[in-house]
């Protein structure tokens, strides 16, 4: 049987654009619902439920998936514009940075920034051994000096023991 490979981007991984398409496609029938049946509750309600019901759809794994092509971007920032028109009920301005001034009137980050936040905010966590599942050793090396000689530590199979050498003062030789 034939497996499918999945597409991929010029970098070898695998693409984000179908599952942020998917993640856009949710929070906007989202949005749909709320502006439904949110149209005559106060601004405020209307941006908790954003915050609560299409802004955690879209910010969901955010530190995983960060997208950094730019039709992915504006996709998911496109949503949060759309957002700002339903909670302020302004659908009528058309001058430029209309919707740019409702952000700032709300006081709402632009979801790459908040994503970049995210995740500087999870490395701090993972170096800090906060998150607790992730072992910091056994990914993150320490950055040495790279001029210094170093003992090297090397482990005895056969004995299991450990044994320190430095690669000047003594040699090893294995006779069989």
């Amino acid at each position: 049987m034939r497996k499918s490979i999945p597409k991929t981007n010029n970098i070898g991984r695998p693409g984000w654009s179908k599952h942020i398409a998917k993640t856009t496609s949710k929070a906007s029938s989202t949005l749909g619902f709320a502006r439904r049946n949110l149209r005559t509750c106060p601004k405020s309600c209307r941006k908790t439920a954003y915050i609560a019901l299409i802004r955690s759809v879209l910010e969901y794994g955010s530190v995983v998936r960060d997208p950094y092509l730019s039709k992915d971007i504006d996709k998911l920032e496109k949503i949060q514009r759309s957002a700002a028109r339903f909670i302020t009920g302004d659908y009528k301005s058309r001058q430029e940075g209309a919707v740019t001034d409702m952000l700032k009137q709300l006081d709402l980050q632009s979801l790459k920034d908040r994503r970049t936040n995210a995740k500087l905010i999870f490395l701090y966590k993972v170096v800090e051994g906060v998150v607790p599942a992730i072992n910091p050793e056994t990914f993150l090396i320490p950055n040495r000096p790279k001029r210094q000689v170093k003992a090297v530590k090397f482990i005895d199979y056969i004995c299991r023991g450990e044994a320190k050498l430095s690669w000047q003062s003594q040699v090893y030789i294995v006779l069989t």
